[in-house]
C-alpha cells in the first residue's frame, strides 16, 4: 500500500531501493545506491514541507466482548486496537511478579539475544544462557539487559493456564496457523527499538507499564526501514528523535502511542513497526499467530520479502520453532548455548555498579 501523499514513482523508486539492500546487504547497496536513495528522499522531503503528514494517533479501544467477526473487521484497517483491562482477572494479572517468578522458576534457563534492530543500541547486550532468577537478580540491581522473546509459558504448564488462552484464540484471523506466547521481561529504563514481523500479536501487560510507538506497515519509508534477510525488518530511526538529520522523513510518519497498564491486551497487526519502552520494570506476553492472508493485506512486499530470507531460510525457520520450540531471531549455533555464565556475572556487576 502506498503511503499517502507519496507520488506513485517516488514509491516504486523506494521499493526498489529496498529490494535491492535485501539482495545486497546495506554496506554494498549504501556504497552503490546510496547517494540516489538520499536524493529520492530530499525531493520527497520538499515535496511533503509544510504537509498534514507527521501526526500523532490515539489507539482505538475495545471492549473485551468484542465478537471474533467484529474483530476480523476491525482488523483490515490494520490499525492497533486496545482492549483496556481485558486481562485484569487473569490469575497471570493477579499472581506474576518478579519475586514470585523468581522464587518459583529461578532455577529455569532464559537466552538473553543481541541480533541487530533488536537490541537498545545504547545499551547493547551480549547473547547469554543463565538461570530466570540470576536475570530478575540483574535487573533488580539496574542492569538493562532485556529478556524477550522467552518460551518460560509455553514450557511451564502452571504459567499457561494462568493465561485465559480460550479468550486470545476467539481473535485469531481465518487461515491463521501455529501459535506461540513470548514472554518480555525488562528492568526500567529497557527497550526495544523499531522493527515489525510476520506474525500477528496480542499483547499481554502483566505486570508494570510498557510504552508503545506504533506505525502502520507503509511507513517504513519514513522510518528508513532496514532488511537485512532474517524474519524480521528493523529501522534505527527513534521515534524521541523525529528531527534527526539521519532520517530526514521521520517527522512525517504518522505514529501510534500507547501505555499500557497491566491487563490491558494491544493488538498488533502483522508487520505493523513498533518500538517499545519500559518506564518501570515489566512483565508482559506476546500470543502470536501466522495468518499469510492477513500478512499480505499489510504488505505484500515485505511477506515475499520475508519468504526470501535467507538467514534462515523458511524451511530451517519452521524446523527450528516447531522441533526446538526456538525462537526464530535466536541465529547463533547450538555451540554458543551455555557461554553465558560470564556474560551473567558480568551483567550482575554492571547493574550493582548503575544502582549505587
Amino acid at each position: 500500500m502506498r503511503p499517502s501523499g507519496i507520488r506513485r514513482a517516488d514509491w516504486l523508486l523506494y521499493n526498489l531501493h529496498f529490494v535491492l539492500e535485501h539482495c545486497f546487504g546495506y554496506s554494498r547497496s549504501e556504497r552503490h545506491f546510496g547517494a540516489r536513495k538520499r536524493a529520492l528522499f530530499a525531493r520527497i522531503d520538499r515535496s511533503l514541507e509544510g504537509s498534514a503528514r507527521g501526526t500523532i494517533c490515539e489507539v482505538e479501544p475495545v471492549g473485551a466482548g468484542l465478537s471474533s467477526y467484529e474483530f476480523q473487521q476491525r482488523s483490515r484497517s490494520l490499525a492497533p486496537l486496545v482492549f483496556r483491562g481485558a486481562a485484569a482477572d487473569w490469575s497471570s494479572t493477579r499472581r506474576w511478579s518478579l519475586d514470585f517468578l523468581e522464587t518459583r522458576y529461578g532455577d529455569r534457563v532464559v537466552l538473553l539475544n543481541d541480533n541487530a534492530g533488536l537490541v537498545d543500541r545504547a545499551n547493547p547486550q551480549e547473547f547469554a544462557t543463565l538461570p530466570l532468577g540470576r536475570y530478575i537478580r540483574m535487573l533488580k540491581a539496574g542492569s538493562l539487559s532485556y529478556l524477550k522473546f522467552s518460551r518460560l509459558v509455553d514450557d511451564e504448564p502452571e504459567l499457561k493456564n494462568d493465561l485465559d488462552l480460550a479468550w486470545l484464540r476467539r481473535f485469531r484471523l481465518p487461515g491463521s496457523f501455529r501459535e506461540e506466547t513470548y514472554a518480555f521481561i525488562g528492568g526500567r529504563g529497557t527497550r526495544t527499538p523499531i522493527h515489525c514481523g510476520f506474525s500477528g500479536s496480542l499483547f499481554t501487560q502483566i505486570a508494570g507499564r510498557k510504552k508503545w510507538f506504533l506505525y502502520a506497515p507503509e511507513e517504513r519509508l519514513f522510518l528508513d526501514a532496514r532488511t537485512d534477510r532474517t524474519f524480521y525488518f528493523y529501522s534505527d530511526a527513534d521515534p524521541g528523535e523525529p528531527h534527526a538529520p539521519a532520517y530526514p522523513l521521520l517527522r512525517y510518519a504518522r505514529q501510534y502511542e500507547i501505555t499500557l497498564e497491566p491487563g490491558d491486551v494491544l493488538w498488533v497487526p502483522p508487520f505493523a513497526w513498533h518500538q517499545v519502552e519500559n518506564p518501570t520494570h515489566s512483565i508482559g506476553l506476546s500470543y502470536r499467530f501466522n495468518c499469510i492472508p492477513a500478512a499480505l493485506r499489510s504488505s505484500k512486499a515485505l511477506t515475499a520479502l520475508l519468504f526470501a530470507s535467507t538467514r534462515p531460510n523458511v524451511l530451517h525457520h519452521f524446523l527450528v520453532t516447531m522441533l526446538k520450540r526456538q525462537a526464530y531471531i535466536f541465529t547463533r549455533p547450538q555451540s554458543a548455548l551455555g557461554t553465558g555464565e560470564a556474560a551473567g556475572e558480568a551483567g550482575l556487576r554492571e547493574g550493582a555498579a548503575r544502582a549505587r
